[in-house]
């Protein structure tokens, strides 16, 4: 048999083209599923499952919808099962928080978490509160040191992404398209909730 140049069946993945990104999906009370979306990330180093369900978790408490799936590209699909989902203001994923980041060299990225709390923004409604907030500052943080270890840790060729900004905005976007089976969703209790654990 010819087999598979560069194919090696110890390690599937060696010589093989790898996008290390990586994608949380969210899914809402209605159904809406949405994929939030690490992309570009350099490859110098593998995050663990871990510290990709961190961010994951980050998000989820950042959010509306609740996290139903962990994706890293080409490699694990992880479930979440019931995921937690609540119906309030901005429970539609067209409207989302972009979280900025930039390094030195000028570099930036943004990631988009859809149908953000409402009680994360300052009185203007767009403006994400400071971490230093005392209401909601704890989860807002949890989600700028999860994010900037996950850019930091794979990024090439420079490791000094920093948060920059938050801002509320409205988004034209097509949902992912799933299968039709859809995640079991069950309604937060209270405004801000995270996957299911």
């Amino acid at each position: 048999m010819p087999g598979f140049p560069g194919f090696d069946p110890l390690d599937p993945l060696a010589n093989k083209s790898r996008t290390k990104g990586f994608s949380v999906g969210l899914v809402s009370l209605q159904g809406d599923k949405y994929s939030m979306r690490f992309s570009g990330l350099g490859g110098a180093v593998d995050l663990t499952a871990g510290e990709h369900m961190a961010v994951a978790e980050a998000a989820g408490a950042l959010s509306n919808m609740g996290v139903y799936a962990l994706r890293e590209d080409k490699v694990t699909s992880i479930p979440i099962s019931d995921a937690v989902a609540s119906d309030e203001v901005h429970g539609d994923p067209t409207i989302v928080l972009t979280m900025h980041f930039e390094n030195n060299d000028g570099d930036k990225m943004s990631v988009d978490i859809p149908a953000p709390d409402a009680t994360l923004f300052e009185t203007d409604g767009v403006s994400l509160k400071p971490r230093t907030d005392a209401t909601v500052g704890t989860i807002i943080g949890d989600f700028i040191d999860a994010a900037e270890l996950a850019i930091n840790s794979t990024w090439l060729p420079n490791n000094s992404f920093s948060f920059t900004r938050g801002v509320r905005r409205v988004r034209n976007i097509k949902l992912a398209q799933g299968s039709n089976v859809k995640p079991g969703v069950q309604e937060g209790a209270v405004p801000l909730e995270g996957p299911a654990t």
